[in-house]
């Protein structure tokens, strides 16, 4: 299964629908390219629709950090929507869980960040 982005924006968050694995392929790396080119000055908030993203490995986490430190780096507030249980636990046993704001579903992250 191959990863696929959905961008758009609702006023000043961006939001990035994820569906497919995010584990190591060439679909990945352009991840982080295609948020810099959302991330515009009056951008204030990213969430991460991870609803359609059932598995996550190190190089997923290893994106995931490097898209937190740019929007962190642009005081932009980043949530994730919808995390699977197995990033979840990913994220837990990392110790990176308290660098996201987590919430059930995209709706709840989009009102969490305005």
């Amino acid at each position: 299964m191959s990863l696929l982005l959905f961008l758009r924006r609702t006023g000043p968050v961006a939001i990035v629908e994820i569906r497919g694995p995010l584990t190591l392929s060439p679909n990945l790396r352009s991840l982080k390219k295609q948020l810099a080119e959302q991330l515009t000055s009056e951008t204030t908030g990213l969430v991460l629709d991870l609803t359609g993203a059932p598995i996550m490995d190190s190089a997923g986490l290893g994106e995931l950090v490097a898209i937190y430190a740019s929007a962190q780096r642009r005081d932009i507030r980043i949530a994730l929507a919808g995390a699977s249980s197995a990033v979840v636990e990913l994220l837990r046993l990392t110790r990176l869980e308290s660098f996201f704001a987590m919430h059930p579903d995209e709706a709840s992250a989009i009102a969490a960040l305005r």
